[in-house]
């Protein structure tokens, strides 16, 4: 008896891929194919349906999607009829994030296995947006979170209620959801941890150059209010005073990245950072290859992947000291973890990394063996197989 066939639905894949989610279901599918398991994902985006046939093993369908807000619900809207027909096919059916995916729960078969991914409790995102300076949100942002509060709620209610499981991507995650949705789901939640593809960022790294020319900071990821990158740019404006070259490097895009350009000129350091937009994979590689270490003062994570990416890549990473944070680093031993909302605090730990490269090779080193020890996704796939096949065998 072959590998159960399984489907993944998301909004977000490959090259059309905004944020942690994406990667997931990237590094998610591509070591299923490996391990020669029938993987077929629908995401976003194209102007018509576009099929690709990457191996034997795993079929890409890109859907059309409106390219405005909330596009995760226009992303199920339009292509309702396509996922009724389809995704009965499939022996067992993963809903990779249940705003994008709660259609799953809507037309999968009675008795078809069901799996949701939980990157993160909607009602603690919201908060925290709601806690942070209002002068940093955007309408963008504030829309997204206002329709969290009130329609991603229930969305995520309902998948988890039509789930035989429920992946949840860290401890911090599965605390949250008993405070939320009390006992009641728990018996169905099982905690495994985002991870990243150790092996293959290793052969990325070898074809990166070193540069020797520039030394800078880096952070990465989308742009979004709750990625705390105008605390970041505070702390630097307060370094700046003292290493008036400082460079910082912010790759990503995003609603926030208008703003961002204000408040870095606001700020007096305009020409310490620099935007590089979205780069693809080998360009992001090279780029955490050749910074001094990487800065992530994200408030409200589920897992924190660029973290591990930079662990990866034996880079040091400065974060916030929140409950998620503490999962990943160690402070003072995988990395250095600032007090929230704090820049000074922030500009101290970066300024400890610039002055000690000591330090900075020893975080670097710790942080790649615990990466590589807990959150490979080598290690980590073989559990998704086990669960799909116990889910399958239950047909």
């Amino acid at each position: 008896m072959g590998e159960p066939s399984i489907a993944l639905v998301s909004q977000e894949f490959p090259p059309d891929s905004i944020g942690g989610i994406g990667s997931y279901t990237h590094y998610l599918a591509s070591l299923l194919s490996e391990r020669k398991v029938p993987t077929t994902v629908y995401c976003g985006k194209a102007r018509k349906i576009l099929k690709e046939r990457f191996n034997d093993y795993l079929t890409v369908i890109r859907l059309p999607i409106f390219e405005m807000p909330l596009r995760a619900y226009w992303f199920q809207f339009l292509n309702y009829s396509l996922f009724r027909q389809s995704l009965q096919h499939f022996d067992v059916v993963h809903a990779v994030n249940p705003h994008s995916s709660a259609v799953c729960a809507l037309v999968k078969q009675r008795l078809q296995p069901m799996v949701t991914t939980m990157h993160y409790v909607p009602v603690y995102k919201t908060k925290a947006f709601f806690n942070s300076p209002a002068r940093e949100w955007t309408i963008r942002d504030f829309l997204s979170n206002f329709v969290e509060m009130s329609i991603g709620e229930r969305l995520c209610a309902l998948t988890f209620r039509e789930s035989q499981k429920i992946v949840s991507v860290s401890q911090t995650v599965r605390r949250q959801a008993r405070v939320a949705y009390g006992d009641i789901l728990m018996n169905k939640v099982t905690v495994i941890p985002n991870g990243i593809p150790f092996a293959s960022i290793q052969r990325e790294l070898l074809k990166c150059k070193t540069e020797d020319d520039e030394e800078f900071i880096l952070n990465f990821g989308r742009l979004v209010t709750f990625k705390g990158i105008p605390l970041l740019f505070r702390a630097i404006a307060l370094l700046r005073k003292r290493f008036p070259n400082i460079k910082l490097r912010v790759v990503g895009k995003g609603p926030l990245y208008p703003k961002l350009q204000i408040i870095s000129h606001e700020l007096g350091i305009g020409e310490n950072v620099k935007f590089y937009g979205y780069l693809r994979r080998q360009e992001l590689m090279s780029t955490i290859k050749n910074c001094l270490f990487v800065v992530l003062p994200s408030y409200h994570e589920g897992a924190g992947i660029a973290a591990l990416e930079a662990m990866a890549c034996e880079k040091p990473v400065v974060a916030l000291n929140y409950p998620i944070s503490r999962e990943i680093i160690k402070d003072f031993e995988t990395g250095l973890l600032a007090l929230p909302g704090d820049e000074v605090d922030l500009a101290r730990k970066i300024e400890m990394l610039i002055e000690d490269k000591d330090l900075r090779t020893k975080l670097g080193r710790a942080g790649r063996t615990h990466v590589y020890q807990n959150y490979n996704w080598d290690k980590l796939i073989d559990l998704y197989v086990a669960l799909y096949r116990s889910l399958a065998e239950q047909l």
